[in-house]
């Protein structure tokens, strides 16, 4: 057994302790398990556990890796959830903004009805004047001119009020 420890000294190994020479002389018996000595691993040279250890330090840098992209993950699904949030809130106020579009072409619509309502009445009250004025045989053409001028400036009126609300109309329907 001092043999083996001293083969080991001359080699450039490391040293073996003398448990490890006794179990390289008896390893098989029992008797070594029995007076309490456990079996002991062999002893690596310097190239295997330069090797091993270069292996662990790259399993640590795998696992740091792991980590960092578990923690990139997890900042980019609470990004992705905000987006999805910000998209959301976008679409229900372009939603209430259309609603209040279309209710406010829908006041429009009931205004111009509303106006052209008002110049049928107006024109049918100034054409009965006129022939009011016929039968009274007004003669004056001054009158029936006054007359004239007031459906035409009346009818020019409604028909700029009506191009200039049409207009903003179809200015609100590119929105």
């Amino acid at each position: 057994m001092e043999a083996i420890v001293a083969e080991a000294v001359k080699d450039g190994q490391v040293p073996k302790t003398p448990d490890e020479a006794v179990f390289q002389v008896l390893p098989k018996t029992k008797f070594l398990s029995n007076v309490g000595l456990q079996s002991v691993a062999p002893k690596r040279n310097a190239k295997s556990a330069a090797r091993i250890q270069e292996l662990e330090l790259e399993l640590q840098a795998e696992k740091q890796g792991a980590l960092d992209l578990r923690g990139t993950l997890d900042e980019q699904q609470v990004e992705l959830h905000a987006l999805k949030l910000l998209v959301a809130h976008s679409e229900d106020a372009m939603k209430q903004q259309k609603d209040q579009s279309e209710e406010k072409m829908k006041e429009q619509a009931d205004e111009i009805a509303s106006l052209k309502k008002g110049q049928e009445e107006t024109n049918a009250l100034l054409r009965r004047l006129l022939s009011l004025s016929i039968r009274l045989n007004l003669e004056s053409r001054w009158y029936c001119y006054i007359f004239w001028c007031c459906d035409c400036l009346l009818g020019v009126a409604m028909w700029l009020y009506h191009f200039a609300f049409v207009g903003r109309s179809l200015a609100h329907d590119d929105l």
